[in-house]
């Protein structure tokens, strides 16, 4: 079983999410698991394509009143949290890292690619290589429901811009837990462009 180590979310390695919105993140989804009753390495099943993984989650930090407080709205709680696992997890899927965040109407929320060099300012040629689009549910019973939100991520992120570059939607189920994992395919790919 791979481990998804969630606290590399407060590390600032990814180009697009600084160490604060990382750590903000890390808490909303530790928030969202510790309301499920999970404790740090919980099996999480990962379905991509017609792949099973599972990842053990690990994690350090535990959740008491004031992070509570902080997110005592856990529809965003949901949706931040599942933002943080699925950028560690298409890392570990496939390489690419969150190079920044999308603008509202792209039809996507995250900017995938290979990220900057090592100690370098300046990004690397083809640096939004991808996008990834994310959801979150707090707990759903129903399979019915998690596949129908992939398919209506699915179909957002196919209908947004930038539909010449791959795309993944991932929804991420606190309760089992569970996420899907949907890559499409980019309409055009010699037309990339940084």
């Amino acid at each position: 079983m791979e481990v998804l180590n969630l606290d590399l979310l407060e590390s600032g390695s990814m180009q697009g999410l600084t160490s604060k919105a990382g750590g903000f993140l890390l808490e909303a989804c530790l928030v969202c698991l510790a309301h499920n009753g999970h404790s740090s390495g919980i099996a999480m099943q990962v379905d991509e394509a017609r792949d099973t993984i599972h990842f053990r989650l690990d994690w350090s930090g535990s959740v008491g009143e004031q992070e509570t407080r902080t997110h005592a709205d856990m529809q965003d709680a949901t949706e931040w949290g599942a933002c943080g696992v699925a950028c560690l997890l298409i890392c570990k899927l496939t390489g690419l890292v969150v190079t920044r965040r999308s603008r509202k109407g792209t039809g996507f929320d995250y900017w995938l690619g290979s990220g900057l060099e090592k100690g370098s300012a300046t990004s690397l040629p083809f640096q939004d290589e991808a996008r990834l689009e994310v959801s979150g549910m707090l707990s759903e019973e129903r399979m019915s429901e998690i596949n129908s939100r992939l398919r209506e991520k699915t179909k957002q992120i196919k209908g947004g811009k930038r539909t010449d570059l791959t795309g993944y939607a991932v929804v991420l189920e606190f309760s089992r837990p569970l996420a899907k994992v949907k890559r499409l395919e980019g309409t055009d790919k010699s037309q990339r462009t940084a």
